[in-house]
């Protein structure tokens, strides 16, 4: 019996990660309106996309401890993909503004 609790709760971890991910439908996040040469502007689109991954991961609310572990876990990944994107708009932002200035 007791070589079965573990297996069970292994499957249970897994369903739950799988009911997290099955929400992963693609979010758009606007930044346009955002001037990303300012700290404000980083800040608000750092909020948007936190706000989207909440959106697809869920929020780690629930009273189900695997429920919260999988929405947990799907933040952190999902964070770690967006923070490359979020790393090069900034980036490409500043460039922007160094060619501008080089450019007077």
């Amino acid at each position: 019996m007791l070589k079965i609790l573990p297996i069970l709760l292994l499957a249970t971890m897994t369903s739950a990660d799988a009911v997290a991910q099955t929400r992963s439908e693609p979010v758009r996040v606007s930044y346009r309106d955002l001037d990303m040469h300012s700290a404000d502007g980083i800040r608000a689109l750092d909020r948007r996309l936190l706000s989207a991954v909440r959106k697809v991961c869920g929020d780690d609310l629930s009273i189900d401890t695997w429920s919260k572990i999988a929405a947990r876990r799907c933040h952190r990944a999902k964070l770690a993909e967006v923070r490359a994107l979020r790393d090069a708009v900034v980036a490409r932002a500043s460039r922007s503004a160094e060619a501008v200035a080089a450019a007077r």
